[in-house]
């Protein structure tokens, strides 16, 4: 399966695309999105597209918008209160980046103890 993965933080867009065990990345500013955009506008359509955003709603804009040329709708990740195996003790569970909240679930997939 072909996944393009984004990360909008505060100041860079990070993005990657994984398949069959190998990863090809890339790395932009918020400034230069449209470069960002460009490259990956060229990329093999991936069969899903999913993002983590942090950068307000003009970006996450901009994600779906790319989603959509590749022909596929972004699904954003949340923090939530619990999630598949990892509890968020944030008395508001949104207040924990969905960047640091998706890192903690792929170490429980790769890790079941404690973390």
């Amino acid at each position: 399966m072909r996944i393009l993965a984004i990360d909008a933080g505060n100041s860079r867009i990070k993005w990657g695309v994984h398949e069959d065990g190998s990863c090809g990345a890339g790395l932009g500013r918020h400034r230069a999105a449209g470069a960002t955009r460009a490259r990956v506008d060229r990329l093999d359509p991936p069969e899903v597209v999913v993002a983590t955003n942090v950068a307000g709603e003009r970006i996450a804009r901009s994600i779906a918008g790319t989603a959509r040329r590749l022909g596929r709708r972004a699904r954003f990740v949340k923090s939530a209160a619990s999630q598949c195996g990892v509890r968020n003790s944030y008395d508001r569970p949104a207040q924990l980046g969905a960047d640091r909240w998706a890192a903690l679930i792929g170490a429980r997939h790769l890790h079941r103890g404690p973390a």
